[in-house]
This record gives structure tokens, C-alpha cells and sequence, in this order.
């Protein structure tokens, strides 16, 4: 699987909606789900919006959070993101145990 459909659907956003947060449209998001080919501009917005590493999703890195601000910022996000209590844990727990 593609990682940037991987890590939309683990934030649980659509095509359209992670359009509207990079500023593209959702037929660019389908293509680069199916062809990896975002400029370097657009993988550092997507690494921003998701949050995740930008050598992940270029396929360079398997840990999907390269630093300590990703883990705090996914302990402090809005509850939006995630749905549940269970969920948080099973992300946390993801990050920490990744080397």
C-alpha cells in the first residue's frame, strides 16, 4: 500500500478532506496514492498535515515519527484525530516501541 493512503486512513481523513489540508486537489492526492511523484514542497505540507515523518512516506524510513515533537504533538492533538482512548494508547505505544 501506498504510504501516504496508509497514513490518511490511519488519521481517518479522505482523499478530498487531505486535499483541502495540503491545498491540491483530491484527483492529486488519487494520483500520488497510485504513483508516488509529489515535489518536495508538497511532502513536507503532507508530513505536516498527517503528522509523519517525511522520509517515511518517501519510502526512505521505516519509522513513521523521526522525533520526540511528533510523539508530543500526537499526546496533545485534538480528539478528532483519534476517535478513542484505545486508539491514543495503541499509537503511542506504536511510536515508542519503533527504533
Amino acid at each position: 500500500m501506498n504510504r501516504i493512503k496508509e497514513v490518511r486512513e490511519i488519521h481517518g481523513l479522505t482523499q478530498k478532506q487531505l486535499a483541502e489540508e495540503v491545498g491540491v486537489t483530491r484527483a492529486t492526492i488519487a494520483n500520488w496514492e497510485i504513483n508516488f511523484n509529489p515535489n518536495v514542497q508538497m511532502v513536507k505540507k503532507l508530513s505536516e498535515v498527517l503528522p509523519v515523518s517525511p522520509l517515511y512516506l518517501m519510502g526512505l524510513s521505516d519509522s513513521m515519527y523521526d522525533n520526540f515533537e511528533l510523539l508530543k504533538h500526537l499526546l496533545t492533538k485534538e480528539s478528532t484525530m483519534i476517535t478513542s482512548d484505545e486508539d491514543s494508547m495503541i499509537q503511542i505505544k506504536r511510536i515508542l516501541n519503533e527504533k
